[in-house]
């Protein structure tokens, strides 16, 4: 299950600097940045950028402006270029603890957690009562396997703000990662319970009940927050999950196709309606989603093997043995996927290589090849 453990807080940033200009430049440069955060708060946010880089050009000093460009790259999906606004920023002021936040909280979305929790620790000393940083720097932790680190921040913001429910959501997360799925449960609810409209919440409640194999609830959780929130495509794409792990492959599929019309931007979603279409016999469906799982992330290795798997039961036996050998270049010892290329092998009467491939396979621990080998092999 997935989870949007990244309820962060983003906070406004509200500068105020004397500068050089004249009063007509700074009114037109607070004026496009008023009118970009209209924009943004619509969700506007190619407009938004547009607007907010209007007002830097007229004020290069301007850092509200900043902020909120690199806030709207991030909805785009643009990190680097919302890391660069930060750092901008920061290069401008280094005290400017809420860029420091920001731009630790681009980093944990591109998966650099060192850097995450040094951007965090300058932040804290600058604001060492501020909650939001502590529970921003424990999702950091948390991400890297420092979950003691993790649940200390936690108590700390909690210390500070103990009626802030992402503190509890967070917490619940780390104990889901440590399998204590009753304490999970216990803090997802005290999250709830002091908001009761967040959409996240839920969903994050119901990833813990499909990990307690309590699919009933769990479905009933995801339709909550999709009640709450009819446009939060991760409630679609996991209660997708649900339905799979049920058999309810028809169903996956549909919801699989409303998560990817809400954000068709997450390889996952590909991949996964990819497997049900593949389970499901359609094979040529299958690949092409698995081909768009590729070419957003061209080091996703069970995407290659399964093209491979499709083409082999599509009898295409040649473009089978292509694709595992793709994953065989990203991962030599992924032994099942030497069985699966010589059984393509086998079927072009190339026996010598299939043979080659299911020793191969048996060497690296795959028992089902002892069989096979000694059927065909000398």
């Amino acid at each position: 299950m997935k989870f949007d453990t990244i309820n962060i807080s983003r906070l406004k940033v509200v500068v105020l600097i004397a500068l050089a200009l004249s009063s007509c430049t700074e009114e037109s440069s607070n004026e496009y940045l008023d009118n970009g955060i209209k924009k943004y708060d619509k969700g506007l946010y190619d407009k938004a950028i547009e607007l907010f880089t209007k007002s830097i050009e007229l004020d290069s000093l301007n850092l509200e402006a900043y902020n909120y460009r690199g806030l709207s790259k991030e909805k785009k999906f643009d990190i680097d270029g919302a890391i660069s606004d930060y750092s901008t920023i920061i290069s401008l002021d280094s005290n400017y603890h809420k860029a420091l936040n920001n731009r630790g909280i681009a980093y944990i979305e591109v998966g650099l957690f060192t850097k995450a929790v040094e951007d965090f620790n300058e932040a804290i000393v600058i604001k060492p009562e501020q909650a939001d940083i502590y529970a921003n720097r424990s999702i950091a932790k948390s991400r890297s396997g420092d979950f003691s680190g993790a649940l200390e921040d936690l108590k700390k913001a909690e210390s500070i703000d103990p009626s802030e429910e992402s503190i509890f959501r967070n917490r619940s997360i780390i104990y889901v990662n440590l399998n204590d799925f009753d304490a999970a449960l216990r803090e997802i609810n005290k999250s709830i319970n002091l908001c009761p409209t967040n959409a996240v919440a839920y969903i994050t409640r119901g990833s813990i009940k499909d990990y307690m194999k309590n699919y009933t609830d769990a479905i009933s959780d995801y339709d909550k927050a999709i009640e709450l929130n009819p446009s939060i495509d991760l409630a679609y794409f996991n209660k997708a999950n649900t339905m799979l792990n049920i058999g309810n492959v028809a169903n996956a599929i549909n919801l699989y196709n409303k998560a990817i019309s809400l954000n068709s931007n997450d390889y996952e979603y590909y991949f996964k309606r990819a497997y049900s279409k593949f389970i499901n016999g359609n094979n040529k469906g299958a690949i092409t989603d698995f081909l768009y799982t590729i070419k957003m992330n061209p080091d996703y290795i069970d995407a290659y093997v399964f093209i491979g798997l499709a083409h082999y039961n599509l009898n295409n036996y040649d473009s089978a043995i292509s694709y595992y050998s793709k994953a065989l270049l990203l991962n030599s010892n992924y032994a099942e996927c030497y069985y699966n290329r010589g059984n393509a092998k086998f079927m072009i009467n190339d026996r010598n290589g299939a043979c080659l491939d299911w020793k191969k396979s048996l060497n690296l621990g795959f028992k089902d090849a002892n069989n096979i080998i000694s059927k065909n092999c000398n």
